[in-house]
């Protein structure tokens, strides 16, 4: 009797060597993407504000008005908030520049203090230099790198405009090219709709969240008489975007400053009242209306916040969750082979009614 011969393996590759393939290319795309960050950011900038505009486009198409005129009247918005964005931060760190003398002085004066009453517990404190050890300049310096990192991705205004234009004039005519473009037994048209979907929600849900938090900070700022209030309102809006350190750093340039300005009693009231708003916010409000509808985990919306900080700086931290969740909605979940990646994104779920146990 003789024996049927072997079959042929159709696949030649191993699957750890395929393993060791998918991690090579990942390791090249994300290099290639650190070198051109410069571009991509002003592209997925361009991206993000076209899927948040885009609603609005929308409305105004269905109310009878022509594409082109609602094209503009999209874009004439973006422009002035984009224009006010840049007053605010331009004005307000050439006024920081202007300031620093005096907080320096300001902090030289508390540092005295500081050491004299830790000499008058009885504490050695020779060869401290509190002044060298808190400098506002430093202070300053990173305002101006995180401020300076959303100008620049601004810089090229007209070219930011066209790209907008482009990406909203394909709004209303791209789900249906899109899905002219693949076959029929394709989920790409459909993950696509669910990715511009989840950020528009996020988006909206999140910038409202936001901003319903900034008003009543900024108030406390002025009322407290802090330098620059509009900005340092202006970074918190910002800042939440940035998961989980997004609050820390928005918290901490007013409260140096108003330290600086009218000593630590008026900056504990800065930090404990905008603790109180920030929790209020965080704990009765955002759980309503966020819910889980990004499914991330906590700890994937923290670990992606330090890898597209370290690809695309500082803007790559500000679109950490958006580039997070068109990762897990475009790639991972299209195809078997990644399909576990994008649950193991995922948040814990509870079991569907289908999978839940008899009686449950």
């Amino acid at each position: 009797m003789t024996q049927s011969p072997a079959p042929v393996r159709s696949d030649p590759w191993s699957p750890a060597a395929r393993v060791l393939l998918l991690a090579a290319a990942a390791v090249l795309v994300l290099l290639g993407m650190r070198a051109a960050s410069d571009i991509l950011n002003s592209v997925l900038l361009a991206l993000f504000v076209s899927i948040g505009f885009s609603p609005i486009m929308h409305f105004l198409v269905r109310h009878g008005w022509p594409v082109w005129l609602s094209l503009m009247a999209v874009l004439g918005l973006i422009l002035v908030v984009a224009l006010v964005f840049v007053a605010v931060i331009v004005g307000s760190l050439t006024g920081l520049d202007e300031n620093l003398a005096q907080y320096e002085e300001s902090l030289s004066a508390l540092a005295g203090d500081i050491l004299g009453q830790l000499e008058a517990w009885g504490l050695e404190v020779s060869g401290i230099q509190m002044d060298e050890l808190l400098q506002p300049s430093r202070l300053i310096s990173v305002v101006q790198a995180l401020a300076g990192a959303i100008l620049d991705s601004m810089t090229s205004v007209l070219l930011m405009l066209l790209i907008i234009a482009f990406m909203l004039a394909d709004a209303t005519s791209f789900p249906k090219r899109l899905g002219m473009a693949f076959p029929e037994d394709s989920n790409f048209p459909e993950a696509a709709a669910e990715f511009g979907k989840d950020i528009r929600s996020y988006l909206f849900i999140k910038g409202w969240i936001s901003a319903l938090a900034a008003v009543p900070i900024t108030l406390l700022y002025v009322f407290l008489g802090t330098d620059f209030a509009l900005l340092w309102g202006l970074l918190f809006f910002l800042f939440s975007f940035i998961p989980n350190i997004g609050y820390v750093l928005s918290l901490v340039p007013p409260a140096a400053v108003t330290l600086l300005e009218y000593g630590w009693q008026r900056a504990v009231i800065l930090i404990v009242v905008n603790l109180v708003i920030n929790t209020a916010i965080d704990n009765v409000v955002a759980p309503r209306y966020m819910g889980r509808g990004l499914g991330l985990s906590a700890l994937v919306v923290f670990l992606s916040l330090i890898l597209w900080g370290w690809l695309l700086g500082p803007l790559g931290a500000l679109l950490s969750v958006p580039m997070t969740i068109m990762l897990k909605r475009l790639y991972l979940e299209r195809y078997e082979e990644t399909r576990f990646l994008a649950q193991m994104l995922g948040q814990e779920v509870d079991p569907s009614p289908a999978e839940a146990e008899p009686g449950e």
